[in-house]
């Protein structure tokens, strides 16, 4: 060292030449060479940043938001070790802060930036924190998206502490959808149905920011096109008639009629027209529709000979290309009879063999609880099985199978009174009112005919959504809490789909902060101040719910005690005085006070009385704070002695008494120096040598002694008033002494102490004997 200053080794001459630093990252390593014995030393490492606090940050304590204001806990933190009792400068937006503590609490708007310096070195601030700036979104990749790639939508927000992120989907003006968390939005394989308006908000402490809308346009082959008639009513011959093609495609599918057996086209466009329908149109015809991505065939009409109108399967089969995929389901014949046609165009997804086909449009529903659902169909089965005539004689819709029994739904006690089974042509709807949650299944519709059975697959699949129930909330360790350890509180609610939770600490009847969110809230090493009233919320798209409030009572041994004495005022000798002990603990701690040197207990309990205040109760007490996590002890000092009619009590610490006692010795010693050197005045004052006497040496009291830097200090003595003088054993006199105070600024008695020899400090007054 030079002075207080560190020498680095290499500029030191007795390591010259023989020192080495090396450093890898954070691992330093010196080399000595040549080791001597005056190389022994401790030694010690030094790290010199360029600013006085590398790691100065400001830390969020705990935050609320509300109508758009956020209240927050500031405080200026480092790992650092910082000067003792550091001062900090608080900036908002830039600007000081009249406010100098480590610590800063207030009202943000979301505009405002906040960071902190150790005072002095305003030059160095920590890092600002701040709510989220606006988010910005894009997608990748950012070319066009085609169905079945992967896509990934990105958000990212300026913040500090960091932002957490939500994404949602917008499916309508009011009404979006939560769909994931985190910056990124990750589509494996993305569908036709992920296509729509997306945005995402980032939100930390401080405040929240919502992005503006980003539109993904998935991008897709024609999907299984439908086909419709017009008229549906009665077709004549020579009447007009148009088949329409349509097929759900990204971008727009281009249409084209063929006639089967033909390469060449019939015609181009959504609708095949015909002008006058005749025997001559007669045959199978089908539309294709196409786009970039790919394209779709779809067999639809055959005109038969006889003209006569029915429904029927084809059969015939196709040698078209592998991407090619067909549809054969609907088969229509023109005849002059009065019957009428609706023709049924599938909308979900179609499953099918032989003729037999169900199509289910949604596949998939989510419903609310207690709310009502239509689960629909269409279906098809062949005219004739087998040579013969096939009739449908049941149709039903079934969720589960009993053996080779497929129950139907409208005979389960659960659905007692809240299905029912609708339907109009080949068209079939449930309807299943007041929802419950174990409705959730899949819906499978059945047909039964004179000739067969068919179910069709993979049916509808039905969740059935509801906000979440009351929380419940728990607590572990369930056994008593200590300080120190490690505590976990959990929240849980039922709810479909799964609820988010957000944990509250409570300050008072009206009055709650933020402290974390997700199902547990965690302590690693809980503390005193930690005890308090928590609460939880659960909450999804569907609703919120609050638990009720949970205890956490921390428990810890007895701080240190604080001890005081009453009355503070003159205390009258024979009159009672009560010395008072209290200390922070839990569970509340039990006091106990002793005396020094005496080992069984003087007093149970907070408040320890002394009826009648006497000399013989000089000493120090101390009590002791106990409860079943520890015990702690505090002293209190009780100093009693006569003079001026007052008896003073002294409260103070332990190194006043030993000031008093040191000074009471040599006080002792000067008054016996004085009786032997001043015997001449011994005969004009009695009353002094009496005291000298060494056997009358044993009753006196002496006065409290108080050394003072200034006359002006405080007087830390109560006095006490004898209520009866006290007499001599063998000389029937009243002795008075006053109580003296030494006073370093008296000049008067310290050129008297130069001249005796004595302690020029000292200071005595004037003692007077009356008889």
């Amino acid at each position: 060292m030079n002075g207080n200053e560190p020498v680095d080794l290499r500029t030191d001459s007795e390591y010259s030449g023989r020192v080495q630093y090396h450093s890898n990252k954070n691992v330093c390593t010196l080399t000595v060479t040549d080791v001597r014995e005056s190389d022994s030393a401790d030694y010690k490492f030094r790290l010199i940043a360029n600013q006085p606090d590398p790691d100065l940050h400001v830390k969020m304590i705990q935050s609320t938001a509300y109508r758009g204001l956020t209240w927050a806990e500031l405080k200026c933190h480092s790992s650092c070790r910082l000067p003792d009792r550091p001062s900090y400068v608080w900036y908002r937006n830039g600007r000081t802060i009249l406010k100098e503590t480590s610590s800063f609490s207030g009202s943000f708007y979301p505009a405002d930036s906040f960071t902190c310096a150790l005072k002095g070195h305003e030059g160095f601030p920590s890092p600002a924190v701040y709510a989220p700036k606006l988010p910005s979104v894009s997608v990748s990749p950012s070319a066009k998206i085609v169905e079945g790639t992967s896509v990934t939508l990105t958000c990212s927000s300026d913040a500090n502490p960091a932002a957490r992120y939500t994404w949602y989907k917008i499916h309508g003006p009011r009404n979006s959808h939560n769909v994931s968390s985190g910056p990124e939005l990750v589509f494996r394989s993305i569908q036709a149905s992920d296509s729509g308006e997306y945005y995402c908000t980032a939100e930390n402490e401080l405040g929240r920011k919502t992005s503006t809308k980003i539109s993904v346009s998935v991008e897709y082959a024609p999907k299984l096109a439908a086909l419709d008639v017009s008229p549906t009513g009665e077709i004549r011959e020579n009447s007009s008639v148009n088949l329409t093609c349509s097929s759900d495609a990204n971008p727009a599918a281009k249409y084209t009629w063929y006639k089967e057996n033909q390469t060449l086209p019939k015609e181009r466009g959504q609708t095949y027209h015909f002008t006058s329908i005749s025997s001559e149109d007669r045959g199978t015809y089908y539309c294709k529709s196409e786009n970039v991505h790919g394209w779709k065939r779809k067999k639809t009409l055959s005109f038969a000979e006889t003209i006569e109108l029915d429904l029927k399967a084809v059969t015939a089969a196709q040698t078209e290309d592998a991407e090619e995929q067909e549809d054969t389901s609907n088969c229509l014949v023109v005849h002059r009879s009065n019957q009428s046609c609706s023709f049924s165009s599938p909308a979900g997804l179609v499953q099918g063999q032989n003729g037999w086909r169900v199509t289910y449009s949604p596949t998939k529903i989510c419903a609310a609880k207690g709310s009502t659902v239509d689960i629909s169909c269409t279906y098809t089965y062949p005219s004739r099985v087998n040579k013969k005539d096939n009739k449908v004689e049941k149709k039903f819709w079934f969720t589960r199978t009993e053996g080779r029994e497929y129950i139907d739904v409208e005979t389960e006690s659960k659905y007692s009174g809240r299905v029912q089974n609708h339907c109009e042509g080949n068209r079939c709807t449930l309807t299943v009112t007041d929802l419950r949650e174990s409705d959730s299944a899949v819906y499978m519709f059945r047909i039964m005919t004179n000739q067969d059975t068919y179910s069709g697959s993979p049916g509808v699949t039905l969740s059935v959504t509801d906000a979440p129930k009351l929380p419940s909330v728990s607590v572990s360790p369930s056994a008593k809490i200590v300080e120190g350890t490690s505590v976990t509180l959990t929240c849980s609610s039922e709810a479909n789909p799964a609820a988010r939770y957000t944990w509250y600490k409570s300050y008072g009847p009206r009055n709650s902060h933020y402290v974390s969110s997700g199902p547990e809230l965690v302590f690693r090493s809980i503390q005193a101040s930690d005890s308090g009233e928590y609460y939880c919320k659960a909450e999804n798209e569907l609703g919120r719910k609050t638990s009720t409030k949970i205890s956490v009572s921390v428990e810890y041994s007895p701080k240190l005690p604080s001890v005081s004495v009453s009355p503070s005022a003159e205390i009258v000798e024979g009159s009672s005085v009560n010395l008072t002990c209290s200390s922070d603990a839990n569970p509340a701690a039990k006091y106990t006070w002793y005396k020094e040197h005496d080992d069984s207990p003087k007093a149970s309990g907070q408040i320890f009385t002394i009826t009648e205040f006497t000399a013989e109760h000089f000493g120090n007490y101390y009590c002791e704070a106990k409860n079943t996590r520890g015990r702690h002890n505090s002293t209190l000092h009780l100093i009693v002695a006569a003079g001026g009619g007052k008896l003073p009590v002294v409260a103070g610490t332990i190194t006043v008494v030993l000031v008093v006692i040191v000074s009471l010795l040599v006080f002792l010693w000067i008054r016996k120096r004085r009786a032997s050197n001043e015997s001449s005045e011994a005969e004009e004052r009695p009353g002094i040598r009496e005291q000298g006497q060494p056997e009358e040496q044993e009753d006196l009291q002496y006065a409290s002694i108080h050394f003072s830097n200034k006359q002006t200090d405080p007087d830390l003595y109560y006095n006490i008033r004898p209520a009866r003088p006290h007499r001599h054993m063998e000389q029937q006199e009243d002795t008075e002494y006053t109580a003296v105070k030494f006073n370093r600024a008296s000049t008067t008695m310290r050129s008297r102490g130069q001249e005796t020899g004595e302690d020029p400090a000292a200071l005595y007054s004037t003692v007077n004997k009356t008889r």
